[in-house]
């Protein structure tokens, strides 16, 4: 890796919902607030899916195991995400478990409360099928990552977004780490010794340094 690339720097968030659905998601019958402690579930793979989220706080990450045990993150949701509605439409069934990254908050919507609302009100039911292309580009998008950008690239892309920082313009910036190496892992698709090869690469070039937990990383590094 001899600099990060402009497409790295500049991959999109995961985007929320318009406001105006939301608002009107928000206020169905039975929507409550959910809070989870750090590294808590607010599902598990394979769980009967009840409703969607609303994330108004804090981070979770979307995760899967495959059925030889193989364990990976494809999706970080920050706040305004909305999320568990493919899973409502679908089988019934989450297909991923979400974890929350640091201590998050968010609103539950039932799921019969949710689908009378696709029923009932075509402009959410026209806002959710936008929000779901706009996931299936996010996924695409990942799935090029990991398929053309080298560990070290994909690392620092990911730390980018961990900081909050995805399309940021300043010099640099430091943040504490909210994952463990393990989930970093998972994230980019490699193994924790990947990311031991990747980390020392990017210190090499003055892209990032780690003390610890705390990472500073330089935000001009394309």
């Amino acid at each position: 890796m001899h600099s990060v690339s402009r497409y790295d720097l500049e991959a999109p968030a995961v985007t929320p919902a318009r406001a105006s659905t939301l608002d009107r998601l928000l206020q169905c019958a039975g929507a409550r607030t959910v809070e989870v402690r750090s590294r808590g579930f607010l599902f598990h793979q394979g769980d009967a899916c009840r409703g969607i989220y609303y994330l108004q706080s804090g981070m979770a990450s979307l995760q899967r195991v495959d059925d030889q045990g193989a364990f990976i993150i494809f999706g970080l949701i920050k706040p305004g995400g909305f999320f568990s509605w493919s899973d409502v439409l679908g089988r019934g069934l989450h297909r991923n478990s979400a974890q929350a990254v640091g201590v998050a908050k968010a609103t539950f919507v039932p799921r019969e409360a949710f689908l009378e609302a696709m029923r009932r009100d075509p402009q959410a039911f026209s806002d959710t099928m936008e929000q779901a292309s706009r996931e299936m580009q996010d996924y695409e998008d990942t799935i090029f990552r990991l398929c053309t950008a080298d560990v070290p690239e994909r690392l620092y892309w990911t730390l980018r977004r961990l900081a909050g920082a995805e399309r940021s313009h300043g010099k640099a910036i430091e943040f504490k780490s909210p994952v463990l190496k393990r989930e970093l892992a998972a994230m980019i698709g490699t193994s924790p010794e990947g990311i031991s090869r990747g980390i020392r690469r990017l210190e090499e070039l003055n892209i990032a340094r780690f003390t610890g937990r705390t990472i500073w990383l330089n935000l001009q590094a394309a």
